[in-house]
């Protein structure tokens, strides 16, 4: 990861909350079955991603990268325990959003599209499962020589 592509970063509980809507708003339109596969593939991959957006909150950083700023997103996530599982799942799965997003239509299976909600789904509950405040998060996320020295006093991460 270049050095730029990930920053510290202070978070509020308001970004957090709105991070968390953002999820749970993509996470129930994933699951709309009258609308087609790729758009349900393509909205649960954004849970996702949110999901990765909110754990590296957590621990205090931000991605900044404007290329690739997906796949950063997801190797950052590799830093905390149990979590590249994850990044390896939804690395395969950025690639065919793409496509459905840039390129072509009828890409999606609905059974893709049913397996990467699901996964969607546990990878939000695991994130939840970390910890419950920012503290905490920092602990969990990334080694003592990686954390940022600054706090949030406890600002929860998870509701």
């Amino acid at each position: 990861m270049a050095s730029r592509d990930v920053q510290r970063h202070r978070t509020s509980k308001k970004e957090l909350d709105d991070i968390r809507a953002l999820i749970a708003r993509d996470l129930a339109d994933a699951g709309v079955t009258a609308v087609s596969a790729d758009r349900r593939f393509a909205t649960a991959y954004n849970a996702a991603l949110l999901t990765a957006h909110l754990m590296i909150a957590c621990a205090g950083y931000r991605v900044t990268a404007k290329t690739g700023h997906h796949k950063v997103a997801f190797d950052a996530i590799t830093l905390s325990a149990n979590a590249s599982k994850y990044a390896d799942y939804f690395e395969r799965c950025r690639r065919k959003r793409n496509v459905i997003d840039y390129t072509r239509s009828h890409v999606a299976t609905e059974t893709e599209a049913q397996e990467i909600l699901e996964k969607a789904t546990e990878f939000h509950e695991f994130v939840g499962s970390l910890g419950v405040s920012i503290t905490r998060c920092r602990a969990i996320y990334l080694p003592s020589s990686r954390r940022p020295s600054h706090d949030t006093r406890g600002t929860p991460c998870f509701g």
